[in-house]
């Protein structure tokens, strides 16, 4: 499921019948191998009829709709006590922190409850099936710990690209489809690319994309790359520089007060640019967490090799992205250069 899908408890309930058809189609062919006698003993009334019952449900009925796939779910898990060849089916919400939407609407809250406990008890509870909430937006674990308790859910960060893999990434997102014998990307370039935007895959894609047509001619792509790096350079320093500005802002979490000052905002910026690696040992910023101004990690994690140098003590706060590191960077040092 990805954003725009569901905003509301009644377009949750369209996509997710939606997505669901696909699961359906094959349980119904597997139901098919079971025999009718093992079939009704082992789910509960039978798996096929599971099937037939979120089919006939409406998919303009949230709690309805919940309700038939609880029953599918608890069938198909008891066919995971005879068989070894049947795993647990996966919900994938992309976009998760949509689900805030729910929670700033009086109409949605009792569907955001009803939701987030089904979650707990189909994957936590009973083990019926795994529920992945996608995010790139840090407030979302505040506001799911919120909701839900920390003790409920595994938080996995998964961080940027190593340097080996970010230009593995790049080039194969850069040469896709364009075929040139002994052809080698310029390595000063590459040098200039990961330098100011490291190892963040979406944008080594969008730059590959916006660089692949000017493979045959190194002048225009070294003006293409010129053209990119001061878009991307301008787009993330108006970012950073956003932040000077709290009370344009409404909290994720708390609508009603400023997270922050200008002289406590530009303190940080001032902590991170001297640091290595713009990364700090503080958990204490949640204003500028909730905001998105600061990347949070709470430890070191298996798919975030990106930090595997760090020694330091956790948790952690950095920039967002390296290109926002380096507006930090450059914005800490002309606001020095004019207080003398």
């Amino acid at each position: 499921m990805r954003a725009g899908t569901f905003s509301t408890a009644a377009n949750f309930a369209k996509e997710l019948k939606s997505q669901l058809n696909p699961f359906l189609a094959a349980a119904a062919e597997y139901a098919k191998t079971i025999p009718t006698a093992d079939n009704v003993a082992a789910s509960a009334g039978g798996l096929s009829e599971h099937i037939q019952a979120v089919e006939r449900t409406l998919d303009t009925d949230f709690q309805a709709l919940l309700k038939s796939i609880r029953g599918l779910l608890f069938s198909w898990r008891r066919r995971l006590t005879s068989r070894k060849d049947v795993a647990l089916p996966t919900l994938i919400i992309d976009e998760a922190h949509r689900l805030l939407e729910w929670s700033l609407a009086p109409e949605e809250q009792q569907h955001l409850k009803t939701l987030m406990a089904y979650f707990i008890m189909i994957t936590k509870e009973r083990q019926e099936a795994n529920v992945i909430l996608c995010t790139s937006e840090d407030f979302f674990r505040f506001w799911l710990d919120s909701r839900v308790g920390p003790e409920r859910y595994q938080p996995r960060m998964v961080g940027d690209l190593t340097e080996e893999q970010a230009r593995e990434f790049f080039l194969m997102a850069l040469l896709d489809g364009w075929v040139a014998d002994g052809y080698k990307f310029p390595e000063d370039l590459w040098k200039e690319i990961f330098s100011l935007v490291g190892g963040r895959t979406l944008l080594l894609s969008r730059l590959a994309l916006n660089l692949s047509s000017y493979l045959e001619d190194e002048s225009l792509l070294r003006k293409a790359w010129a053209s990119e790096c001061k878009i991307l350079v301008d787009a993330t320093r108006q970012q950073v520089e956003m932040g000077f500005g709290p009370m344009d802002f409404q909290g994720n979490l708390d609508r009603d007060r400023l997270c922050w000052n200008i002289e406590d905002y530009e303190t940080v910026l001032r902590e991170l640019s001297r640091a290595e690696g713009g990364v700090v040992s503080v958990h204490y910023l949640t204003g500028y967490k909730i905001h998105n101004f600061l990347h949070y990690r709470s430890s070191l994690c298996p798919w975030a090799d990106d930090l595997a140098w760090y020694k330091g003590k956790w948790p952690i706060v950095m920039a967002p992205s390296l290109p926002r590191f380096h507006a930090m960077v450059s914005i800490i040092e002309e606001r020095a250069k004019c207080a003398m």
